[in-house]
């Protein structure tokens, strides 16, 4: 599961390198929602509702967002920006729901986004500001989804794909049709392998690592799972270099340790209470 989200920041790139993003983003959403409709079943009005704010946040501006950046920044700085999602959950649970966090994970936001400074010197950065702040948005709106989801855990993926994709519609076909051109030329002119390759890997293989996602969090607890995440930028700047021929620069080297650093402390903490509180539960 790793190895394919890696893998998906430098397909991304692929794909908005040969039409524009937000229309492969639309092409995307219908691709999904209709591949995964037949097994979502019904749905109540409720967590239709609930479905909402995910769409708006986790799939329209996240993915959204993501495939302009990419259109604009290297995989590679891409791949470190993004990883302020994570900070970013954190500080919006702390200012939204009140959560509390102590000083080693305060440590842990710091050091991040220090090292988010030393990425904004990357030289594809500093040609595209523009891009660097899509990422950034990106990150948010994952992060304001990833909240959101806490109100759709009951939900099976299926209908959990299907629903909040085909919602996301709407605003993709507005959004491509007030900011782009020719999206239907882009597509005719794209080489047809490639940009197969790019929506069947979008569509269905990231389709089916979110079944993959959902049952792993359903099998373990989070704190053992989410770590694992932290190898996905390792992966995506090693395909990043063999499918685009990207090249580390010293600013993404350097601010991508520092950024995992703090992450890492961050995630250490978590498995560290979480062990606690279970061996306390055991003991009760």
């Amino acid at each position: 599961m790793i190895i394919t989200w890696g893998l998906h920041i430098p397909v991304i790139k692929m794909g908005v390198q040969m039409v524009e993003p937000i229309s492969l983003n639309l092409v995307r959403f219908i691709g999904t929602g209709l591949l995964f409709l037949p097994f979502a079943g019904r749905i109540s009005l409720s967590d239709l509702i609930k479905l909402i704010p995910v769409s708006l946040f986790f799939v329209s501006g996240n993915l959204i967002c993501a495939y302009i950046a990419l259109d604009y920044v290297s995989s590679n700085s891409f791949i470190i920006l993004v990883q302020s999602a994570q900070p970013f959950t954190l500080v919006l649970a702390w200012f939204l729901f009140k959560e509390r966090f102590g000083i080693y994970t305060t440590t842990g936001i710091i050091i991040a986004l220090s090292g988010l400074i030393v990425v904004f010197g990357a030289p594809d950065i500093l040609s595209a500001p523009f891009g660097a702040f899509m990422v950034l948005a990106a990150a948010f709106f994952w992060s304001a989804g990833s909240l959101a989801m806490k109100r759709t855990g009951h939900i099976k993926p299926a209908a959990f794909l299907s629903y909040s994709y085909l919602m996301s519609i709407p605003i993709a076909l507005i959004a491509t049709y007030m900011l782009e051109d020719h999206q239907v030329q882009s597509f005719i002119d794209a080489d047809p392998l490639t940009i197969g390759f790019v929506l069947v890997y979008q569509i269905g293989l990231m389709g089916i690592m979110t079944f993959v996602w959902s049952d792993l969090m359903a099998r373990y607890p989070a704190q053992y799972i989410t770590p694992f995440l932290m190898l996905q930028p390792i992966v995506a700047i090693i395909g990043s270099y063999f499918m685009l021929g990207e090249e580390l620069t010293r600013e993404i080297i350097m601010g991508g340790i520092i950024v995992l650093f703090g992450i890492g402390i961050i995630n250490f903490r978590r498995l560290t209470l979480f062990k606690k509180s279970e061996k306390t539960a055991s003991a009760e």
